[in-house]
C-alpha cells in the first residue's frame, strides 16, 4: 500500500533539511550571545526563510547524488520503488533495498499469477521516486488541516486589525505628529506612517511593510513627551527594519512546517530577539533604562486585560511573553546595542544560500549507480547525471505498468521547437499506453537524427534523450548523452541489468524512437521529405494515416504543404486529406490552414481545397483567424472566392473582430468589387453595436477614402437601429472629413 505521496516526500524531505538549516541557526545564535540583537534576529531569519524556500528549491534543481556507507544507507528511510502485492493498485512505496539491489517491480500478473519479476535500475535512485501517484494520502489531509487551521487564524487576525483601522480615528494632534516626523527623520525612514487611536488596543500596535500603521491606545493622549518618544521609537524601529515583513514570513513558515518543533522555536526566538532590537534603539535614543523598564511594566498591565489576535505583520509593544527577558536584557549595560551592520547582512544571506543550495539538490542514493556503454566516436565520459524531469518520465511510465491495466490505448504527446521549418526541435515528449505495454520518450536539446530516424546521429551542447519501454514483463531503458568532445553515448539496461553493446536494442530502441517523432511531429521536415522521395504524396499520406495522435498528423501536413518539391495538383490533395482528418480538430486544421500564407499562383483545384478546408474548420474563432491569414496573402480573385467563407462566420462578434482585422486589407484594393464585398460583409453583421465597431475602425484608419465608399457606409449607419452607436459613426465619419 501507497504510504507516502509525492507531496509527503517533498514536505518530510524538506523538514528534514530545514532542521539542518534550523540548528546551525541555534549553534550560530549561541555563538553570537553577546553580539547585537539585530545580528542574531536576523541569524534566524535568514534560517527561517531559507527553510521556507526549500520546497521549491529543491522541486526546481536537479538532484545531487553522494555516495554514503552502505552501513549508514541501511538506517535511511530508502525512496527506493517496489511494487506491492498482487491486486495491488500498483502505487510506489518505500522499500528497504540494500545498496547495489535492483528495485522490484513485479508488473500485474496478466490473469496467471505468475507475473515475472522486473528490476528497475539502481541509477533511477532516489530523485526517481519523487514523482509518485497520488496527492490525498492520510498524511497530507493531516497537514492540510494544521495549515488551514494556522493560516485562518491569520486571516482572522488580519481581518480584525482591518476593521480596526476602520473603526480608528486618524490623531491629527500637532505633537504627536511633529514628533512622529523627528523620529522618522532620525531613523532614515521615507515610507508614510499613519497614526490611529482605538479603544479597541491597550498597548501600540504596528503593522504594515508598505504602508505602515501605528496603532495606539486612547491612555496616549495622557503620556508625557518622554513616553511618547519613548513608544514611537520603538513602533518606528520596527519600521525601519522591516519587521512586519520578517514576521509574514515567519507566520507562513510556521503554517506550512507547522509539525516541525524547531521552526515554532525559530519563530519565538525571531519575537524575542526582534523586541530586543527595536528596545536597543529606544536605548541608543537617551531613554534611561530604568524609565524605560518602568514603561514597559505598564504596558504589559494594560496588555493583559485583553488579548490580541494573531494577524499578518501585527507587531505589539509588550506583551507578557517574554517580557522578564526582554527587561534583563534593558538593564544590561554590558550589551551591544548597535543596529545591523550592511556586511553582516550581507554575509548572514551569503551563508544561508550557501547552504541552502547544497542541501535543497542533496539526495542520498540508497547506493552506487552500474551502467553500461556504448559509444559513438572517440569519447569515453561518463552520461551525466539524469535529470529530475527525466527521472519523473521513467517512473510515470514504471507507475503505469505496474497499475490497473488501460482498458484502451492511450497517446500523449508534447513538440516544443524553435523552428519547425528547420527541424530543430528543443523538447519532444512522448508518452503511449496500451495494454501491456507502456512507452516513453523524452528528447531535450539540438538533436539530429540518422535518415531512418531510429538513432541519434548527433547532440547539441546539454542534449540528450531518454526512453523507456515495458512490454511482456521485460522493462527496457536507454539513456542518449553527448560526451565534451561531442560524442554520442548511449546507456542502456534491461530489467535493472546494464546490457553491453547493442544487444537488446536493435527491436526496441529504433522502434520506439521513430514512434516518438513521428507521434509528436518531431524532426518531420527531414521526414516528409524521404517520404517524398520515396513515394510521393501517396506516401506521405499513408504514414500520416498510421499516425495515431493529432500533432503528429499536423506537423506531417505544414511540413508537406510547405515542402517546395510538391506541387499545386499534390498540395490539393493534401488539403483535402487534412480537412476530412482533422476536421474534429479546428485548432490543428487551422495552422495546416494557415501553412498557406503563400497563396498567390496557385491552382482552382488548390484554391477550392483551401476554401473547404476553411469551411471545414469547426470553431467560428479559429475560422476567422486562419481565414484572415489567408486574406492577407491572397490575390483579389482569390478573396471574392472566399466570400462564402466569410459569410459562415455567423456570430456578429466573430465576424467584426474578423473585419475590424482585414478592413485594410480590403479597402485599400483597386478592386471595387473587393471593397464593395467589404461593405456588404459589415452590412450582415446582425448587432449594431459590432457594426458600428467595424465602421469606426475603419473610418478611423481613415480606410473610406473615396466619397463612393463614404456614402454607402452612411446607408450602413441608417441601417444600425441605434440611435447611440449611429451617432457614434457618424461623429467618426464626420470627424475624418
Amino acid at each position: 500500500m501507497q504510504t507516502l505521496s509525492e507531496f509527503d516526500r517533498l514536505l518530510l524531505d524538506s523538514a528534514v533539511k530545514g532542521a539542518v538549516l534550523l540548528g546551525t541557526a541555534v549553534v550560530a545564535a549561541t555563538i553570537a550571545r553577546r553580539t547585537p540583537a539585530a545580528v542574531r534576529h536576523a541569524i534566524w531569519t535568514s534560517a527561517v526563510a531559507a527553510h521556507l524556500g526549500l520546497p521549491a528549491l529543491t522541486w526546481s534543481v536537479p538532484p545531487w547524488k553522494v555516495a554514503v556507507p552502505d552501513t549508514v544507507v541501511a538506517w535511511l528511510p530508502q525512496r527506493a520503488v517496489t511494487a506491492t502485492e498482487a491486486g495491488d493498485s500498483g502505487g510506489l512505496s518505500a522499500s528497504g533495498a540494500r545498496p547495489g539491489e535492483g528495485r522490484s517491480l513485479p508488473p500485474s500478473d496478466g490473469g496467471n499469477g505468475q507475473a515475472p519479476r522486473i528490476e528497475f535500475p539502481n541509477h533511477v535512485g532516489e530523485g526517481a521516486a519523487r514523482e509518485a501517484p497520488g496527492w490525498t494520502t492520510p498524511l497530507t489531509v493531516v497537514w492540510l488541516v494544521g495549515a488551514v487551521f494556522l493560516i485562518t487564524g491569520l486571516l482572522a487576525g488580519t481581518v480584525g486589525l482591518w476593521r480596526l483601522a476602520r473603526g480608528a480615528r486618524r490623531i491629527r494632534d500637532g505633537e504627536w505628529l511633529a514628533l512622529s516626523q523627528d523620529v522618522a527623520h532620525d531613523l532614515a525612514i521615507s515610507r508614510p506612517l499613519t497614526l490611529l487611536e482605538s479603544r479597541a488596543v491597550t498597548v501600540p500596535v504596528t503593522w504594515g511593510i508598505v504602508y505602515p500603521v501605528v496603532l495606539l491606545p486612547p491612555a496616549a493622549r495622557e503620556w508625557n513627551t518622554e513616553q511618547r518618544r519613548c513608544v514611537l521609537v520603538h513602533e518606528m524601529a520596527h519600521v525601519r527594519r522591516l519587521d512586519a515583513l520578517t514576521q509574514l514570513v515567519a507566520q507562513i513558515a510556521v503554517a506550512v512546517f507547522w509539525f516541525n518543533p524547531l521552526m515554532w522555536l525559530a519563530a519565538a526566538r525571531m519575537r524575542v530577539e526582534r523586541e530586543h532590537a527595536c528596545d536597543d534603539y529606544v536605548l541608543r535614543f537617551g531613554t534611561p533604562p530604568s524609565t524605560y523598564v518602568r514603561e514597559l511594566l505598564n504596558m504589559s498591565r494594560q496588555a493583559s486585560r485583553g488579548r490580541l489576535q494573531p494577524a499578518f505583520a501585527a507587531l505589539a509593544m509588550s506583551r507578557r511573553s517574554g517580557l522578564k527577558e526582554r527587561m534583563l536584557a534593558i538593564l544590561d549595560g554590558a550589551r551591544d546595542r548597535r543596529p545591523l551592520a550592511r556586511g553582516w547582512a550581507v554575509s548572514l544571506s551569503a551563508v544561508a544560500l550557501v547552504l541552502t543550495g547544497p542541501l535543497a539538490a542533496l539526495a542520498l542514493p540508497a547506493g552506487g549507480d552500474t551502467v553500461a556503454e556504448t559509444h559513438t566516436g572517440a569519447g569515453r565520459a561518463a552520461p551525466s547525471t539524469p535529470t529530475r524531469t527525466e527521472y519523473q518520465f521513467v517512473m510515470r511510465c514504471a507507475a503505469r505498468v505496474h497499475g490497473p491495466a488501460e482498458p484502451d490505448a492511450s497517446v500523449s504527446t508534447h513538440l516544443h521547437a524553435d523552428d519547425a521549418t528547420t527541424g530543430t526541435d528543443r523538447r519532444i515528449e512522448f508518452r503511449r499506453d496500451e495494454p501491456g505495454r507502456c512507452a516513453e520518450a523524452l528528447i531535450i536539446g539540438e538533436v539530429t537524427f540518422a535518415p531512418d530516424e531510429g538513432s541519434i546521429r548527433r547532440l547539441g551542447p546539454g542534449a540528450s534523450a531518454h526512453l523507456i519501454e515495458s512490454r511482456l514483463g521485460r522493462l527496457f531503458e536507454a539513456r542518449i548523452t553527448r560526451t565534451p568532445d561531442g560524442s554520442v553515448v548511449t546507456s542502456q539496461w534491461e530489467n535493472g541489468q546494464p546490457v553491453s553493446g547493442t544487444a537488446g536494442t536493435a527491436e526496441w530502441l529504433p522502434r520506439l524512437m521513430r514512434e516518438a517523432l513521428r507521434e509528436t511531429g518531431g524532426n518531420a521536415v527531414a521526414r516528409v521529405a524521404s517520404l517524398r522521395a520515396d513515394g510521393g504524396a501517396d506516401r506521405v499520406l499513408s504514414e500520416i494515416a498510421s499516425v495515431a495522435s493529432a500533432d503528429g498528423r499536423r506537423a506531417m501536413y505544414v511540413a508537406a504543404l510547405q515542402d517546395p518539391a510538391f506541387g499545386s495538383a499534390q498540395r490539393a490533395v493534401l488539403l483535402r486529406h487534412a480537412g476530412r482528418t482533422l476536421a474534429s480538430k479546428s485548432g490543428d486544421l487551422r495552422v495546416v490552414v494557415e501553412a498557406m500564407r503563400e497563396v498567390e499562383g496557385m491552382g482552382a483545384d488548390e484554391r477550392t481545397a483551401l476554401r473547404d478546408a476553411l469551411l471545414g474548420i469547426g470553431s467560428a474563432g479559429d475560422r476567422a483567424a486562419a481565414l484572415a491569414t489567408v486574406i492577407a496573402a491572397a490575390d483579389d480573385q482569390f478573396v471574392l472566392a472566399l466570400d462564402p467563407v466569410v459569410r459562415s462566420l455567423g456570430s456578429s462578434g466573430v465576424k467584426s473582430a474578423y473585419l475590424v482585422r482585414t478592413a485594410a486589407r480590403y479597402l485599400t484594393s483597386p478592386d471595387t468589387a473587393v471593397r464593395y464585398a467589404f461593405l456588404g460583409h459589415t452590412g450582415a453583421v446582425a448587432s449594431p453595436a459590432d457594426r458600428a465597431r467595424v465602421l469606426i475602425a475603419a473610418t478611423e484608419r481613415r480606410l473610406f477614402a473615396s466619397h463612393d465608399l463614404r456614402q454607402r457606409a452612411t446607408r450602413l449607419v441608417s441601417d444600425l437601429g441605434s440611435a447611440h452607436e449611429m451617432r457614434r459613426v457618424m461623429e467618426a465619419l464626420a470627424n475624418q472629413r
